[in-house]
């Protein structure tokens, strides 16, 4: 078997679909001797896990209104709000290698350094500090591949967090099989240490990463790269065929799971790939005239 090479990516680019089509692309080149740590931050928005439902997650008007992008992400799970106070993380690997012990000892161990208390892991492997959270995960699993990335919230804006990932009115006139996010009270690192900043953050987790391995075998080798700004799409056609579709209102609408919304003039609405299919009193001209239209709460 080939030594085991750790690789540290930090990523420049704030915008958040090419964060994530960047995370992909390494995915789906992973060596099967790699083990990759990569770091972002994002402008504000919302991420929402593969199968979840828009309208039961987040407060879509204020968010389009402060020009908060809403995301979906490839893996599942829950819904994120992320800011440039928030760090984001994720851990790559072939299924020989990939271990997600290992990455929340490094999580754990990082912590500490900042004397954080009470460290908690949760069954979805979230992580709890005096039971508030201050990261939220997922993983995803193809093949011969995974990833565990997820969020750590060092000084993000919690009061526009709760504003767009609150629940609505609305939430009770949906019906749907979508994954629901659990709510959670929520803490930022800088609470329990006013030293820590995102920069900061994410040296001590790289070298952390770093130092686990090199514990484990010293014949590791490192490679650490930094990635500034926004990419020239033109040179990798692969990175911008994600980049679209992650951007693209087929994905980040039309894969809504299939639901019902209880109007209050119309009845019963069935909307399936972000479009209304049928209408329980549709002998309205309105009605009529919905079918096939793009779904929006008023």
């Amino acid at each position: 078997m080939q030594p085991l090479k750790i690789f540290v990516y930090e990523l420049r680019c704030v915008n958040p679909f090419w964060n994530l089509a960047y995370e992909e692309h390494l995915f789906q080149q992973l060596e099967p001797n790699a083990y990759y740590l990569l770091q972002w931050i994002s402008a504000p928005c919302v991420v929402m896990g593969r199968f979840q439902n828009p309208w039961t997650e987040c407060s879509i008007k204020p968010m389009v209104k402060d020009h908060v992008s809403l995301v979906r992400r490839y893996s599942g799970g829950g819904a994120v709000y992320h800011d440039l106070g928030n760090s984001n993380y994720s851990f790559l690997a072939h299924k020989d290698h990939f271990n997600k012990n290992y990455h929340n000892e490094i999580l754990e161990k990082c912590l500490k350094e900042f004397s954080i208390p009470d460290i908690r892991f949760g069954e979805r492997g979230d992580i709890f500090t005096n039971n508030n959270k201050i990261s939220g995960c997922a993983y995803r699993q193809i093949k011969d591949r995974n990833y565990h990335h997820g969020t750590m919230l060092i000084n993000s804006d919690l009061e526009l967090l709760y504003e767009y990932l609150k629940f609505k009115e609305q939430e009770s006139k949906i019906e749907s099989n979508a994954v629901a996010s659990r709510r959670n009270s929520v803490r930022n690192l800088l609470e329990f240490n006013s030293n820590l900043s995102v920069d900061i953050w994410q040296k001590t987790l790289a070298e952390t990463f770093c130092n686990y391995f090199l514990n484990k075998d010293s014949s590791v080798k490192i490679q650490a790269k930094i990635i500034n700004d926004e990419p020239d799409f033109s040179k990798n056609s692969e990175i911008t065929k994600v980049y679209n579709e992650l951007n693209s209102y087929e994905w980040i609408w039309e894969q809504t799971p299939k639901f019902k919304y209880l109007d209050d003039q119309l009845g019963e609405i069935e909307v399936d790939k972000g479009r209304i299919i049928k209408i329980e009193k549709s002998d309205s001209l309105k009605a009529k005239k919905l079918i096939g239209e793009k779904f929006s709460i008023p």
